[in-house]
This record gives structure tokens, sequence and C-alpha cells, in this order.
């Protein structure tokens, strides 16, 4: 069960219904509308401290409830999922405030050590064949996806003369789809993987003669990872789709930077050698269709955030609820899937009040199909406040791509530091808070400077452009010489699986 479902079932207590600011009726949890007032009250801890990710609290105050109510099935809903996320959640780690590197390797480790072990020694690739360097891509995001808009730049750009695409695409848990297509033309071999075992995989992967493979799902959804227990390519690098180590032995690299993931401190805090590019570890192709940047909203200030409802939580609700305060008449909006579960609107507004933000003073919007219209949609917008410590990717190049300032918190491993990465590498380091303080004071200052506003909405994207961020064939360069470094670097001696 993942935090969408938690969202689903922390709305399901009993709810009272108010009219919202849109004219709509939304439901909002009611704290004490039980009938046993204790009871009510520890069900409500539990919902907040799921809220927090703090999951042996959210267990022992469900545990609680339940003894007073035993056939109470929401409850047991919750009380297993929070059981399930206390051991085995890793997106939910990674979400969480209190969750540091080290304790992230940790889980890693213990999580990739759970992979069925190869059945026979780990496969050894033959002789390199001459000619360009095979590079090979492991990805169930071959489609419309986030990690598509950083995929794509270095597709268009790549050196075909120096190296030789091939794409391992799974899509068993998810769908193709035109840009699936794109994908399959532009690459110089395409291998669909979908009804592949994990050692058919490997030694189809073994078998291609691959000098670097680049896994690019790590433990998203839909991941083929656990192949590179097998290591079936000379190199693997972990790179894009997930914001953590893998643990896993076989991978050797990382690609990240110098302020996603800074020398030093973020070194310890993945199982793989973290090689830096010379620049931005991403680089993000725009929508073609995207609308030019609306002006400056007239009225009342809009914050906002278009990130994942996963990404939330009690501390990030309750620095927005700050900043909202400190400016007279301003209101935050939210837009995510609201349509994945019925509650998902519920759980935020009940999120949100608990955090102090008055329920008048929130605006949710659901997921729009249309790219256009979902970008245009950031005209509603004055600031833009990226999530923590699971920052924002895709959406705050887009808010900026929009003419929208996105104000980062950097923290202190790579999740928390993608938002500050991509500021710096476009510019705009001055948006970067060092402090919760910090980040409550950047954010009212900018809203509150409607001329420095209208100087980002005007010049933004023309400085997005020339930036490594944008600039796709000078960014694909960089990332072309990381893979010669890891190619090039003389491998070290790692004992056989048995």
């Amino acid at each position: 069960m993942g935090i969408a479902e938690v969202a689903a079932f922390a709305c399901q207590v009993r709810v009272r219904m108010v009219p919202d600011t849109e004219g709509q009726t939304t439901e909002l949890p009611s704290h004490l509308e039980m009938s046993d007032p204790q009871s009510g009250d520890r069900l409500q801890s539990g919902i907040e401290a799921l809220a927090q990710r703090r999951f042996a609290d959210a267990v022992s105050a469900f545990d609680a409830h339940l003894q007073a109510h035993p056939a109470d099935a929401r409850a047991y809903a919750l009380f297993g999922y929070a059981r399930a996320a206390r051991d085995s959640e890793f997106t939910a780690k990674i979400c969480d405030p209190e969750t540091d590197g080290a304790t992230l390797l940790a889980y890693a480790k213990h999580h990739s050590g759970q992979f069925p072990r190869p059945l026979k020694p780990v496969l050894r690739p033959g002789p390199r064949r001459p000619g360009r360097l095979r590079i090979g891509f492991l990805s169930p995001d071959f489609r419309r996806h986030s990690c598509a808009f950083f995929l794509r730049p270095l597709f268009e750009n790549r050196d075909r003369k120096q190296f030789e695409f091939h794409c391992y695409a799974d899509y068993s848990e998810t769908k193709r789809d035109a840009q699936s297509d794109w994908f399959k033309h532009s690459a110089d071999r395409w291998t669909e993987t979908t009804h592949f075992i994990m050692p058919t995989l490997a030694q189809h992967i073994c078998e291609a003669a691959i000098d670097v493979l680049v896994d690019v799902g790590g433990y998203s959804f839909g991941s083929t990872a656990p192949v590179c227990t097998y290591r079936p390519a000379r190199k693997i690098v972990s790179w894009l789709g997930f914001p953590a180590s893998t643990g896993i032995p076989g991978i050797g690299y990382r690609f990240g930077d110098a302020v996603s993931d800074p020398p030093g401190p973020a070194d310890a805090h993945f199982s793989e050698k973290i090689v830096r590019l010379d620049g931005p570890f991403l680089c993000y192709a725009p929508e073609e269709s995207a609308p030019a940047p609306a002006p400056v909203p007239d009225g009342e200030i809009c914050f906002g955030t278009f990130n994942a409802l996963h990404k939330f939580n009690m501390q990030t609700a309750q620095l927005w609820a700050r900043i909202v305060a400190r400016v007279p008449g301003a209101r935050l909006l939210i837009k995510c899937r609201l349509d994945e579960e019925p509650t998902n609107a519920a759980y935020l507004r009940g999120m949100f009040a608990a955090a102090g933000l008055p329920p008048e003073k929130l605006t949710l919007l659901g997921f729009e199909r249309d790219l256009r219209g979902h970008l245009a949609t950031y005209a509603k917008l004055h600031v833009a406040l990226d999530t923590f410590p699971y920052n924002g990717t895709t959406t705050t190049c887009e808010a900026l791509w929009m003419g929208v300032p996105v104000v980062a918190l950097r923290g202190r491993r790579h999740s928390a530091c993608v938002g500050a990465s991509l500021l710096h590498h476009a510019g705009l380091g001055e948006l970067i808070a060092e402090t919760p303080d910090d980040y409550v004071e950047k954010a009212v200052a900018l809203a509150t400077d409607r001329s420095r506003l209208e100087a980002y909405r005007s010049t933004m994207r023309t400085k997005l452009s020339a930036s490594l961020v944008c600039d796709a064939a000078r960014w694909t360069r960089t990332f072309e010489a990381g893979l010669s470094r890891i190619f090039a670097e003389r491998p070290t001696k790692t004992p056989a699986a048995s």
C-alpha cells in the first residue's frame, strides 16, 4: 500500500460537510464527532502521526482505538498500513523529515538483500566489441512520465558516432504510449522486457555486450533494478529515477553533482560511487506546446505547489501555514492527483487544518491530462513552494519555465538537495533557503515584492534556457563525459555470487 492509500484510509473517519471557497462541497475530518471522545482522540492522533511519518506512534494509537472498537474496519486498515510502513515503506522513509541519509542507506542495503540471489555465478560479459560505447538504459518510464522530460534531451543530443543506445523497456506495471514510440525510434536498439524473468533479462543484457548499463528506475514503480544483482554489464550506474541509494552491490556508480550530492557528506549516503557531473545531474526538456509565461496575477497573493501527494508532511504544512499567515489575504493552492481516491482532498484539508491553515485559505485542484492546460495553471501562482525533504524536480522546472519563482529549502540528503541543485545551476541561488525560518522569510519577502515577481516572470525562461538545466546540447556533452569516465575506470574486483 502506498502513500496515496494512506490519504484514502486516513480520511475515512467520520466527516462533516462544509462549503469551500470554490463553491463546492468538500469533506473535512471532524476531530470530536465520535460518540466516545477518548476513542476519537486516539484515532485522530493516529491519523496525525501518519501525516508526520511517525509510524510507531500511529501503530500505538490505532491499536489503542481498536481495543475499544475491535470491529472498526477502517481503523484496522489504518493499523495494518502503519505497521507495514513502519517496517518496509521506502517511499515513506524518503519523505520523512526525521530520516537521514545513513538510515536510508542502511535500509537500502537491507532491502536489496531480500532479492533472490542468482542461481549461478555472476555473469561475465565477453571481450568488448570494437566501435561505439554501448550504453544500456533500464527503465519502466519510456512513456509519458516525469523521467521522460530528462531522458529526451540526452537521446536527442547524443553523439551517435561515439555512443550506441540500447533501451530495455518494461511495461509490466505501466502502459506504452506515444512517448514510448518516440523512444523506440530514437534508440539504436530497443528491447521490451515486460515478460522477461530476471535471469533471462540479465542474459540478454550480457549478450548485448553493454559497456555501461544505466538503471533509471531504482526502487520506483515498475522498476527491474534487481537484475543488476547479476552484474550483466561491465559497469552499472544509477541515475535519475530514484532519490536514494539502491544498496545493490552490482550497481557501482551514481550520477550526481556538487550541489545535489555535496562531496564528503553525500558519499557516506550511497553504496554507489558518486560521479559528479560538471553541472546539474539532469537536464530538463520543456514541453514544446507550453504557453508563454502569463503576467503576474493581480489581487491576493497565491502560494502554491503542484507536487505529488506523498511528498507532503506535517512539518511542510506547518511552514506553509506560517508563510500564508504572514501575508495579508494570501492563500495556498495545491494541485495534485486528487482523483486517485475520493478522500485525498479531505486528507489534505485535514492535514493543513491541523497545521494551522484556515480552511478558507486552501484551494485544491486535481490532475489535468492536457499538459498545456496543466502548465497554464501556473499563471495562478505568485510564488511556488518546494516540498521537503523530498523535493520536486519536474514541478520545479515547470514552474521556472512558466516564470514562477520557486523557494526551496536545502536539506542534508539527495532528495532534499535537488531543488537547491536546480536553482543553483539555473542562476537562481537567491531562492535557496538554508533553514526553515529562512525559507519562510524568503517566501514572504518575494511574495510582497511585485517588481521582483514581474522581473522573474519576464526573464526567467530566457535565463533558464541558457543554463545547463535546459541547454540540452551542452549538458549532454557533460553526461557523455561522465559515461566515458565510468567506462575508463579500472574495475575493482568483487566476489562472485554463489
